[in-house]
């Protein structure tokens, strides 16, 4: 838990899920508000089995925590700890007013872990009520602080929230990412809680993007880190999700067993949220089941249990259902009435979608001025032609810089002497110098000074907040973004761009565009130290120099030349010239590797490589009858048919002759008939048109899967290829303009010494799938 410099979320293996609450109320009376800390290992351990209990507990302590001192650092822990609790019943929402002055108590007295939890909770209760913008925004900041405090287990929950947006807003790439981020950090921190959230919320971002059996897959890591730390509402949850993924493939004994499991899970948690999930996915199924009556029950008491909560989007669905059963009955008023109230519902939740998916359109550019990024690229040409003159062009950097960020003012530092001197400022009040100065040399002497670019959206925010703030209040710092400037690898100067008044936000742009002034600062630097540098040696060396430039110019134009060169050569050996396709020598190059990936991960993923060869029928009477150059322009016309149908994962390869080798990876073994069969339709679809010559011409297709496991081994792809060519040349006896594949038989290896293809489909280790043109179609 090296990330987390003040855990809050300790290991809960030290108290034994099976305490009764006899036992729990024993101990926690035995507690007092100011001997808690001690204790918190073992009352953490009781957050998720007795959380009503734990929940009153906590609020009497943060009563009497109030009414001693309303301004306690210790009561925000206390709330936060408290709103753990009642989400497990799904009764969070009344601590958001609390949760707001404590955060905002939070951000005025610095106090950053505590705030970035706080803010994850409000995001949290904005998300459950569908308000997307307000949990985009508190995540966000959640996020950004709990980076700047090291609080590893805010950032999780901070990771999943912003997950959960682009989930809604249907961006699920951008949302695996996030979630990605989150369960490696979750699983650093050995946390089962964090796993198991993390892990249904993977669940979902790969159901929203379509990875059915990779969600399924996620459930059961979250379903079995929750049961090990006996968290039972994601227990429950983890359920409800399998059944609904079993209810979408049509598996109604499964999902009726998993929505009743997820069910009593989430009536002993008390929690009303998910209760209204698995009534739901239980009127589907009732639904499917064709026991309408029993539906209609079953989303009436999912709606009860969703307007309880205040989960408007599970109340829009509940309602949109509803309607329709009450329609089917016949019912019009009352399907009417569930029809108004579901669409006043969704028109709120789009409205909170709109906020939502325009959070990153925070600057709406002037269309008169040319907007940040075309300004930095003419600041960076004029940067080049201030060649000689360090403090004109830093000068210039922080006038632009100012301007491009909309910042109030923008100042470099350096310490060549070990004081902060200011090179160049834009905006910077002369009276105001010594302030700034002494806030750079406090940066510059701080135990944990800024090691990459900072973004900090409201200055109390800082990491080093404690010695800067009668600097930060009598400044009237609101924002700042503060990059270091390094010279190999040594610290020697800062990048300082500032927003006075209430805090603005950075944009992610600010955040690239200030990067690169930095870069900027440092290109300019380097550039002055190597003028003063080589300045003594210019009068006495200015033709050497010369010569040596010119030389050197040379060197690099004939190595690119050389480098272009071989390019092209090492480009040509692996590529067939008459078609354009790959050839013998870079299959050779690629196919081992491929192989490796393939036999590793067969057994995780069922992926094969499946090699199809292909050689064109009577291609021999072609050249006899039309000539060696209608014969090249066919296999021109087939290399092009054959790329028309290749996938992304797969290459195409001419072996010589007429005999093309597709080489197919990641592809289910039942599912590779599929492509014999468009490689053969790809010939029949058109004739070829060669000049005036309109040539049909067909092919025979062979192809075995990789690997064929044999007794203690596996077939070498040559032995494979072997078999795809036993198979194509059984197709060109059978007829031709066809296919035979070669696929392993389930359950069975093949003999460890090698066998003709006959012998292997007489003995059963296996099978064989043809695919020939319908008797009497047009060879």
């Amino acid at each position: 838990m090296s990330r987390n410099a003040e855990p809050l979320l300790l290991d809960s293996t030290c108290a034994k899920p099976g305490r009764s609450c006899a036992t729990l109320r024993h101990l926690l009376a035995a507690s007092d508000a100011r001997a808690l800390p001690p204790r918190w290992q073992r009352l953490l351990a009781w957050r998720f089995q007795h959380p009503r209990l734990l929940a009153a507990w906590l609020g009497s302590l943060g009563e009497a925590e109030a009414a001693r001192d309303a301004s306690s650092r210790w009561l925000c822990s206390l709330t936060y700890l408290r709103f753990q609790c009642l989400e497990v019943l799904g009764q969070g929402q009344p601590l958001g007013p609390e949760m707001q002055r404590l955060q905002a108590l939070s951000l005025e007295q610095g106090w950053n872990p505590e705030q970035a939890r706080l803010l994850c909770a409000m995001g949290r209760l904005a998300y459950s009520r569908g308000d997307y913008g307000e949990a985009a925004q508190c995540w966000s900041a959640a996020m950004q602080l709990a980076r700047l405090s090291e609080v590893a287990d805010a950032e999780v929950e901070a990771r999943v929230g912003l997950g959960q947006i682009y989930d809604a807003l249907g961006n699920g790439h951008t949302a695996a990412r996030l979630h990605g981020d989150a369960a490696r950090l979750a699983e650093s921190l050995q946390d089962d809680y964090l796993v198991s959230k993390v892990a249904i919320n993977q669940g979902f971002n790969l159901r929203v993007i379509g990875r059915a059996e990779a969600a399924a897959q996620a459930f059961e890591r979250g379903l079995e880190a929750a049961r090990r730390g006996a968290i039972r509402h994601y227990e429950g949850e983890c359920l409800w999700q399998l059944a609904d993924l079993a209810l979408q493939q049509q598996a109604l004994e499964l999902a009726a067993l998993r929505v009743e499991q997820a069910r009593k899970l989430a009536e002993a948690a008390d929690n009303r949220w998910l209760l209204s999930g698995v009534y739901r996915t239980l009127a589907q199924i009732k639904l499917a089941q064709g026991q309408a009556e029993a539906a209609r029950i079953a989303f009436e008491r999912a709606l009860n249990q969703a307007e309880q909560t205040g989960a408007r989007r599970q109340a829009a669905d509940c309602l949109d259902a509803l309607a329709l059963l009450a329609e089917q009955a016949g019912d019009l008023s009352r399907a009417l009435h569930h029809t108004r109230a579901a669409k006043a519902l969704q028109a709120r939740l789009l409205d909170q979608l709109h906020v939502a998916e325009n959070l990153d359109a925070l600057r709406q550019y002037d269309l008169s001025e040319p907007p940040p990024l075309e300004r930095m690229l003419l600041l960076s040409e004029e940067l080049q032609q201030i060649d000689t003159d360090r403090a004109q062009a830093l000068r210039r950097l922080t006038q632009a810089g100012a301007l491009i960020l909309r910042a109030d003012f923008a100042s470099v530092w350096y310490w060549p002497d070990g004081a902060a001197v200011s090179m160049a400022d834009a905006g910077l009040a002369p009276d105001a110098r010594p302030q700034w100065q002494r806030y750079v040399e406090t940066l510059r002497q701080s135990q944990r000074p800024p090691q990459d670019i900072r973004v900090l959206h409201d200055s109390r925010a800082h990491p080093d907040v404690t010695p800067l703030r009668p600097l930060l209040q009598s400044l009237g710092l609101g924002s700042a973004i503060e990059v270091p400037l390094r010279q190999q690898g040594r610290w020697l100067g800062l990048l300082l761009l500032a927003r006075q008044g209430p805090p603005r936000p950075w944009s992610r742009e600010d955040v690239l565009l200030a990067s690169h002034l930095g870069s900027l600062c440092s290109h300019i630097e380097a550039r002055h130290q190597t003028q003063l540098a080589h300045e003594a040696l210019l009068q006495a060396n200015r033709t050497l120099e010369q010569r040596v430039m010119e030389r050197t110019a040379e060197l690099e134009f004939s190595n690119h030349a050389l480098a272009l060169a071989n390019e092209l050569l090492t480009a040509a050996t692996l590529t067939d010239p008459l078609t354009g396709l790959h050839n013998r020598r870079f299959l050779e190059q690629h196919i081992a590797s491929d192989l490796g990936l393939a036999q590793r991960d067969v057994g995780r993923t069922g992926l094969h490589i499946v090699a199809y060869l292909i050689d064109i029928d009577h291609f021999k009477a072609i050249n006899d009858r039309h000539g060696h150059g209608v014969g090249d322009q066919t296999l021109v016309e087939a290399a092009r048919s054959l790329q028309a149908i290749c996938r992304h994962s797969s290459y195409l390869v001419r072996l010589g002759g007429e005999e093309f080798l597709l080489v197919d990876r990641g592809m289910e073994a039942e599912q590779s008939p599929h492509l014999a069969e468009r490689i053969c339709e790809a010939f029949r679809a058109r004739d070829f048109e060669l000049g005036p010559l309109r040539l049909r011409v067909r092919c025979s297709v062979g192809f075995a899967c990789f690997p064929l496991a044999r007794e203690q081994s596996v077939l070498s792809w040559h032995e494979v290829l072997e078999l795809a060519d036993q198979a194509m040349y059984q197709v060109k006896r059978e007829g031709r303009d066809g296919w035979m594949g070669i696929t392993p038989a389930p359950g069975r290896r093949l003999p460890p010494d090698p066998q003709s293809l006959s012998d292997l489909l007489a003995s059963g280790c296996v099978q064989a799938m043809r695919g020939l043109a319908e008797p009497g179609a047009p060879d």
